[in-house]
């Protein structure tokens, strides 16, 4: 199967979605300044600063995914009225906002883009936002038995995010990979990955199966719609790590694909072992050049031109766009259509369209797309 090609029928179908996750959004986003005004009111007042460091970036984004995939779960098990449960969507994207808080310090990106505040603050943050997550559900409409159910799998996913991230810190590490401590052959590096992509981003779009869950779905149909998000995070991750690899702005002013935000090669500076930094340190004829860029940063940033040339390997090297979507096909795909087959015998045309949108999100990225070959 070759990369995908958005079609007018298919352009429609994202226009469509896109018009749902607006409508969504603007619902949510009201309450949750309802919530972070009411929260900064009751505590310190200078809390907000920090608290806003990251929450004001998603606020410039103003899409949010989650909390509409949460809505679309509740609708998948004949939900109806989905705005009266609202404050139960805005606190996925609370629990969202609170793992981007906690990785930011664990990739060290504070002391490198904010000045106004702290590693401790912005982890302190992080912690207050899952709060305002536990509040938002607990404060909610939804029935007793519901929410300690939606409280249960917020947890759950909660751990797994910060076990992914151990993970990330300690054991998936370019570090181990070059002192041979540890299996790294294609087979358990894969396992290993795809676990550590399960559970940072799988879990964060796995607990909008809460929506199923306040819609009083049968419990198999949640639990098919909870493997199936947390695959749908999983490559989303993936992806997300093969982003690192894009000059940033500020590295690079006359690249012609640029990231919207800053620290690019931020996984490749801290040492963690991604997708894409697993295929150059596998290659013969690319593993020395990254290693030595990557001990640059124990001495001092490496040029520019230096990391812009591991780019250009990726992409017209390795062909990383076409291996990038051979992995996800060959470890994750395959489960995700079995898993929308399997739902969609229960489901309307338009609630069929909907979850095929995410197969022109992956496929049809810009991120991927930006690493076809020049």
């Amino acid at each position: 199967m070759g990369s995908y090609t958005p079609t007018p029928e298919h352009e429609n179908l994202m226009n469509r979605h896109f018009d749902r996750v607006d409508e969504t959004s603007e619902v949510i986003w009201k309450i949750l300044e309802k919530s972070l005004n009411k929260f900064y009111a009751r505590n310190d007042g200078n809390l907000s600063k920090h608290m806003e460091v990251f929450i004001s970036k998603r606020r410039n984004h103003k899409r949010l995914l989650r909390p509409y995939m949460a809505r679309l779960a509740f609708e998948m098990c004949g939900g109806k009225n989905w705005e009266d449960y609202a404050p139960v969507w805005a606190a996925m994207e609370m629990f969202n906002i609170s793992t981007y808080q906690s990785n930011i310090c664990f990739d060290d990106k504070v002391n490198l883009q904010h000045a106004s505040t702290s590693q401790s603050n912005q982890f302190i943050s992080s912690m207050l936002a899952m709060s305002i997550a536990n509040e938002l559900i607990h404060d909610s409409n939804i029935s007793g038995s519901a929410k300690l159910q939606a409280i249960q799998l917020l947890s759950e996913c909660n751990k797994k995010v910060y076990l992914g991230q151990y993970a990330d810190i300690n054991n998936l590490s370019i570090s181990r990979f070059l002192e041979k401590e540890g299996t790294f052959d294609k087979k358990s590096f894969s396992k290993a990955y795809i676990e550590r992509c399960r559970n940072i981003g799988g879990s964060t779009f796995e607990v909008t199966a809460i929506g199923g869950i306040i819609s009083g779905g049968e419990n198999d149909k949640v639990e098919k719609i909870r493997k199936l998000f947390n695959s749908i995070g999983a490559v989303l991750q993936i992806i997300n790590d093969l982003a690192d690899y894009i000059p940033s702005r500020e590295y690079f002013a006359s690249t012609e694909t640029v990231r919207p935000y800053t620290n690019s090669y931020g996984d490749l500076r801290m040492g963690r072992l991604t997708f894409p930094t697993y295929m150059l340190l596998s290659d013969n004829n690319c593993s020395a050049k990254a290693v030595r860029v990557y001990r640059q940063w124990e001495v001092l940033a490496p040029a520019h031109t230096e990391l812009e040339e591991l780019t250009r390997i990726l992409r017209n090297h390795l062909k990383i766009r076409g291996k990038t979507e051979s992995f996800i096909r060959r470890h994750l795909w395959s489960e995700i259509e079995d898993m929308l087959a399997t739902l969609n015998c229960t489901l309307s045309d338009s609630q069929i369209n909907d979850l095929s949108f995410f197969r022109k999100l992956v496929f049809g990225s810009w991120l991927l797309r930006s690493f076809s070959k020049e």
